[in-house]
């Protein structure tokens, strides 16, 4: 360990080998407490003393600080005096502590890989703190009984680690409005490991994705050494756990979950979703009441109110967000409430998606703002997505699991259908190109300058009836995708184009991401639908 130390040797490049040598002490299992050899503990002490060690903790090289967090419990035997040895508790302790003191440093991270290692790291830090408190009060509670003493109980560690993660880490120093992307990255997965944690490792969502991939796979056969069983948790583990649970239900942790629901990043939206979703799940099927914002009346026409004018939205993300917001609504409820609950997205699409053809065949179309539903058929399609697991937790709670399987479940999956059928047909008077029947077909192949004569996307007139015509072949016009980099680098000539010139644009993209929405949205119905789709749905 230390035969390479010396002047004119890279300090950093030493120091990442002498962790990485660790490790592999430790994978030999070399540096337990019990077989640790006082040559080994001498010599790991001599070569990685305690304040290199808390120094690569925050160092700023990514894979300095990775070696030195993975090999922290093969560090930290070796800084023990042989004659007065440390418990396994206050070894761990002492490794809360470093974790404590250094993640705030290396919190912000660019890289996927990055990410991932420390969260396998706090996992396995997390799961054995939780084994080593159990097992010491297990031994604490064998010597009282022998001894007549009852000892009060020190603090649960695991639970104080889990308050520091989920208040400082996640809600103070990633989540909070317009935390830049890089703590956003970090903070999502930190969430879903306490997460994870606090559940076993039993999230539903993942469970259900678990099993479908296992009965569609081939029975593979198990290697005889990575049958390990996982230690039955005990009273006081559960226990503890279920705190770090009411922890992230609390109304702050879904306040900074919301604030992630409205970032710029398309991913950090998707992940926070997620999240919440599982989250709901879980606090429902530990018996945890929700916040108010999502159990209240009150809160839920706030929810509401800002998901709709969300959903209505020209700009994408903010629509997207609306979307989303409806579906956690729809997660929070009740499956009678549910079934209400997604008819009347439904019938407001319905209705949505009628005034939009109607300003479409309107003469003054481009200059008046054009109603948008594709917020709302996203909330449709997420709503439908998260069914199968909703009916899981359904049953799980007694409640009655067979909303989804009887003649009201086709009844809603054909309504949505419908909804998204006649939302695609609103779309095609924009974004298709509708050749009339006596048209030659030699003229096809005019050219893409020529393709766009013709279409209502291309003039500034009033859209045609005959537009809608099924019967009328028709051939997309891919010119319409980059609407929104063309429309921004046209400048008007007056206040009044301005105004014309954004209600056009809003008509194009708005045409093409309801398109994009409703195409999803009725893939989604077929595909989700419980067992096998019935012949009408088709």
């Amino acid at each position: 360990l230390n035969s390479y130390s010396g002047p004119g040797v890279d300090a950093d490049r030493v120091l990442w080998a002498k962790l990485e040598v660790v490790r592999q002490a430790r994978n030999q299992k070399m540096t337990k407490m019990s077989v640790l050899t006082a040559v080994l503990q001498r010599a790991i002490a001599e070569a990685v003393p305690r304040s290199m060690l808390q120094s690569a903790l925050t160092h700023n090289d990514s894979t300095i600080h990775l070696a030195a967090f993975s090999t922290l419990d093969a560090l930290l035997p070796s800084y023990t005096d042989k004659s007065e040895p440390e418990t396994a508790l206050d070894l761990i302790s002492q490794e809360l502590d470093l974790w404590t003191g250094a993640l705030p440093y290396v919190c912000k991270c660019n890289g996927k890989e990055h990410v991932s290692q420390m969260i396998k790291c706090l996992d396995n830090i997390l799961i054995r703190a939780s084994n080593v408190q159990a097992e010491t009060r297990e031994i604490n509670q064998s010597d009282e009984t022998k001894n007549d003493v009852v000892e009060e109980e020190g603090p649960d560690i695991v639970v104080a680690f889990c308050d520091f993660l989920t208040g400082d880490m996640f809600v103070k120093n990633g989540s909070y409005p317009g935390t830049v992307a890089d703590k956003e990255a970090f903070a999502l997965p930190l969430a879903s490991c306490i997460l994870s944690f606090a559940c076993n490792g039993k999230i539903l969502s993942k469970s259900i994705a678990a099993a479908v991939q296992l009965a569609s796979d081939k029975p593979k056969k198990r290697s005889k050494n990575k049958g390990v069983t996982n230690r039955k948790l005990t009273p006081e583990q559960l226990a503890s756990r279920e705190k770090v649970l009411r922890r992230l239900v609390s109304t702050e942790v879904f306040g900074s979950i919301l604030s992630l629901l409205h970032s710029m990043w398309d991913k950090t939206r998707a992940l926070a979703y997620e999240f919440i979703c599982d989250l709901i799940n879980q606090a429902l099927l530990a018996s945890i009441s929700l916040p108010p914002v999502l159990m209240m009346s009150e809160g839920q026409r706030s929810w509401q109110t800002r998901a709709f004018h969300l959903a209505a939205s020209p700009r994408q993300r903010e629509a997207d967000t609306g979307g989303r917001m409806l579906s956690v609504l729809y997660a929070a409820s009740s499956p009678l409430e549910r079934k209400k609950f997604l008819a009347n997205i439904a019938t407001l699409s319905s209705d949505r998606i009628d005034t939009m053809a109607a300003a479409l065949s309107d003469a003054s179309s481009g200059r008046q703002p054009l109603p948008l539903a594709y917020g709302l058929l996203q909330a449709l399609r997420l709503m439908l997505e998260q069914n199968r697991a909703l009916v899981e937790r359904d049953s799980a709670l007694a409640a009655n699991a067979d909303e989804w399987t009887g003649s009201d479940s086709v009844d809603a999956y054909m309504n949505v259908a419908t909804v998204a059928s006649r939302a695609i047909q609103t779309s095609l008077a924009i974004v298709a190109d509708i050749k009339k029947d006596n048209e030659d077909e030699d003229e096809d192949d005019a050219g893409d300058e020529d393709m766009g004569d013709e279409t209502p996307a291309a003039s500034e007139g009033p859209i045609e009836d005959a537009a809608t015509d099924s019967a009328m072949p028709l051939n997309v016009n891919t010119g319409a995708i980059g609407a929104n980099a063309v429309y921004s680098s046209i400048k008007a000539s007056g206040d009044e184009a301005e105004k014309e010139r954004y209600a056009l644009q809003r008509v194009i993209v708005g045409s093409w991401l309801l398109m994009k929405e409703a195409c999803a949205t009725l893939c989604t119905a077929i595909v989700e639908y419980p067992l096998s789709p019935p012949p009408q749905l088709v």
